[in-house]
């Protein structure tokens, strides 16, 4: 359905993104985010926890989209 291929394309389109734009990002704030949420997710087996534990605090998350989006639009 539209839904779960719009999800798809999303987790998709973050993935590339932490492969390919995430390390270019000055002082490469998400060099350790795939770590801490694969420890986290083998830990717990919760994807929710292990999004928390990656990205820590709302600061991350906010610098995070605002780097995917550019890395989007300059493609």
């Amino acid at each position: 359905d539209f839904q779960r291929r719009l999800s798809y394309r999303l987790a998709w389109s973050v993935a590339v993104f932490l492969e390919k734009g995430a390390d270019k990002v000055r002082f490469r704030p998400f060099a350790d985010l795939k770590r801490d949420y694969f420890r986290s997710l083998l830990r717990d087996q919760d994807m929710r926890r292990a999004t928390a534990a990656a990205f820590r605090n709302e600061d991350t998350i906010k610098l995070f989209k605002r780097e995917w989006k550019k890395f989007w639009l300059n493609r």
